[in-house]
């Protein structure tokens, strides 16, 4: 019997859990805080300690991981916030764990952040190589590349690169209300509904072909128009755009990974 697990059940990957309980699979997973692994137990989650460092870990998994048949790696990097955090060192010390044991299914979920924003606003695929040249997409590619290594003719290996996750309370224009000078209105946003990133991951778990896919729902509405709808609908006050922006942007395709899954994108952002 497949048993799945969850290195990181937070704001997808809780639900993640949830749906995959729901449709009767044997499902456990990893938070950081103990709180959170409280609240996950008390909602029938079974859930477990568990922190990455640079030169080690914290929590002890083995028993889990050695009857676990399908594994997905959901770890926020932290970048952003904290761009001295060497992420790489951190997983690899994951992947050192995850490799004593036979995982037959492995899924990354990384970011389109691999894809640097440029003047004209390119369109990348799941075949153009990833050319962040910022120190945070530099880590990230990389990232990816030492997952992808893990690879054999016994394990799929599978990189999913997520847009912006929207979904329940979470909205970017919750943080972009009300601030002014907002770049690139002409730029179009690449986001992905909760629903949508789930329904993704339950169909790569039954796709047995190791490759990199996408995850961005495939209507691309420019900053502007998609900022300045949601401030309407959901009551916040407007932010203002830089007109004579130069526009960087890019714009993620997921078209390969549609026809290869046969899925579609079903709850636009």
């Amino acid at each position: 019997m497949n048993k799945y697990a969850i290195i990181g059940l937070g704001w997808l990957g809780k639900e993640l859990a949830i749906q995959l309980q729901a449709i009767g699979c044997d499902v456990w997973g990893t938070s950081t805080r103990i709180e959170k692994v409280e609240s996950l137990t008390h909602l029938g989650i079974q859930a477990h300690l568990f922190e990455l460092q640079e030169e080690n870990y914290k929590g002890n998994l083995f028993n889990q991981l050695k009857e676990t048949t399908h594994l997905l790696v959901n770890i926020p990097p932290k970048l952003r916030s904290n761009k001295d955090t060497d992420f790489v060192s951190k997983l690899l010390q994951l992947i050192s764990l995850i490799t004593q044991f036979q995982i037959q299914h492995l899924i990354y979920v990384s970011t389109t952040s691999v894809f640097e924003d440029q003047v004209g606003i390119p369109e990348y695929t799941e075949l153009s190589l990833p050319n962040s040249t910022s120190i945070v997409g530099k880590q990230l590619i990389e990232a990816e590349n030492k997952i992808l290594k893990l690879s054999s003719k016994t394990r799929t290996i599978q990189v999913l690169r997520l847009g912006g996750l929207v979904g329940g309370e979470r909205h970017p224009a919750k943080f972009l209300s009300g601030q002014t000078d907002v770049k690139s209105p002409q730029a179009p946003v690449n986001l992905i509904s909760r629903v949508d990133a789930i329904n993704l991951i339950l169909a790569l778990f039954e796709h047995k072909k190791s490759g990199i896919f996408h995850g961005v729902y495939p209507n691309y509405p420019t900053r502007r128009v998609f900022y300045s709808r949601a401030f309407n609908k959901m009551n916040l006050k407007e932010a203002s755009f830089k007109d004579d922006d130069q526009n960087k942007g890019k714009k993620i395709s997921s078209l390969k990974t549609s026809s290869e899954l046969n899925f579609s994108f079903i709850k636009q952002p």
